[in-house]
């Protein structure tokens, strides 16, 4: 017996995010702020969506023969009336904070156009303009059904559980209503606002669940300003960015200013920083479309690396982009001093995977040819070069592809017991 019973406790569990019974906690104040903007967007989405059912409703009431001046003036003043608040709850929506209230006060605006028929059925000027004759209190009834479930659902779409409860509660109240006002039956009544109640229970769950895969999206997003891709994908492969790393060989990428320190001297602290998020959006986009991981800032320098086929090919063809990349930056500032780099490419075997104390943690990899690529990079101040390679990566790559550069040059490398053979490619010629 306690089998079973445990056997069906864990059932609901084994749902996930979908479980009624799950625990998502999608509502710190980290999450509402990361899902603020987005549960605006579902409100506008759901307001353009109101928009074309008042537009369905007209079309339908313009292919209906109305006999009636005074029914068809109405229905003109009615429709007005309608897209001036349409566009008044727009151009509130598209402020950068709406009102918190507004939501709350839409569903009511929804509710009562569902029971608009409802409330009016009974008043003299309904029956002074002649509508009894199109819309019967029986066919009112019938239509504010399907249109308060709909009501009900639009809390799905909120992403705020709590919203959807309150979307339920006052579409089932305003069935109440209406069964009451046009004498729906009883057995009539209790089926169509259970099934309204359903429906909007439903869509706390949805809601519950749309805010969950909502927050794990814009968290993505925002870690993959902040860690290395290859970081989430070993993240969402094992779920242990504590292991043992792995040793794999990679080709490393070293990019650095020249003068830096001198043209920082003029700068204040904030045109810094905007000179080098614009410098860098120029650097990183080449070493990301070769699939490097970017490491690190290192002040001015970048330090990425390559894994998998061809590495030193995508390398040094990352390499060579990043010269066209930052020549077209040049010019695109001609009365600014132009940006000078120098690019160090090695390649070796290193130790990939986390490093650090338990407060802070870092991905990085960890190698002799990391240390020996950052030394190699002082040297385009000797050579007056470009980039400078080593043996390991211009061996693995096409005559043709290394035919500009120049060398070996077997150069003593500052902290190295060994010289290192390094070719370069002079700064007096075009990169290609």
């Amino acid at each position: 017996m306690s089998r079973d019973r445990s056997s069906a406790t864990s059932s609901p569990a084994r749902l996930g995010a979908f479980s009624p019974l799950a625990r998502l906690r999608t509502d710190s104040p980290g999450a509402r702020v990361l899902l603020a903007e987005t549960e605006y967007a579902a409100e506008r989405a759901l307001h353009v969506a109101r928009g074309a059912l008042l537009g369905v409703i007209l079309v339908v009431f313009l292919l209906q023969r109305h006999e009636s001046t005074a029914l068809r003036g109405f229905a003109a003043l009615g429709f007005s009336a309608a897209a001036l608040f349409w566009l008044l709850v727009w151009g509130a929506l598209r402020r950068p904070l709406p009102p918190r209230w507004l939501p709350y006060a839409l569903v009511l605006a929804d509710a009562w156009i569902a029971l608009r028929g409802a409330v009016a059925v009974h008043t003299p000027v309904y029956r002074a303009l002649g509508a009894d004759r199109y819309l019967t209190p029986a066919e009112l009834a019938a239509g504010a059904g399907p249109l308060l479930g709909l009501v009900a659902i639009t809390g799905a779409f909120r992403l705020v559980p709590r919203m959807a409860v309150y979307t339920t509660s006052v579409a089932v109240l305003s069935y109440a209503y209406v069964a009451a006002a046009l004498g729906v039956s009883r057995n009539l009544g209790l089926i169509t606002g259970a099934l309204i109640g359903f429906t909007g229970l439903l869509g706390v769950q949805v809601a519950r669940v749309f805010r969950h895969t909502m927050l794990k999206a814009r968290e993505q997003a925002v870690l993959e300003r902040y860690v290395p891709e290859a970081l989430i994908r070993e993240l969402a492969r094992t779920g242990d960015p504590l292991g043992a790393g792995r040793e794999v060989d990679i080709t490393v990428v070293i990019v650095d200013i020249r003068g830096y320190t001198r043209r920082a001297e003029r700068l204040t602290p904030r045109q810094a920083v905007a000179f080098l998020n614009d410098y860098f959006s120029v650097v990183v986009a080449p070493l990301a479309a070769e699939g490097a991981v970017l490491d690190k800032y290192i002040g001015d320098g970048v330090f990425a690396f390559l894994e998998g086929i061809e590495q030193q090919r995508r390398a040094l063809r990352a390499a060579r982009e990043i010269l066209a990349a930052v020549a077209g930056y040049n010019r695109s500032r001609p009365a600014e001093e132009p940006v000078a780099i120098g690019i160090a490419l090695h390649s070796g075997r290193a130790l990939v995977g986390t490093i650090g104390a338990e407060p802070k943690r870092e991905y990085t990899a960890i190698a002799d040819a990391v240390n020996l690529a950052a030394r190699m990079e002082e040297l385009n101040k000797t050579f007056g070069s470009w980039i400078v390679a080593s043996e390991a990566v211009l061996e693995a790559v096409g005559a043709e592809e290394r035919a500009d550069f120049v060398g070996p040059e077997i150069t003593p490398i500052r902290g190295h017991e060994a010289p290192l053979a390094v070719w370069y490619l002079p700064a007096r010629s075009t990169p290609r």
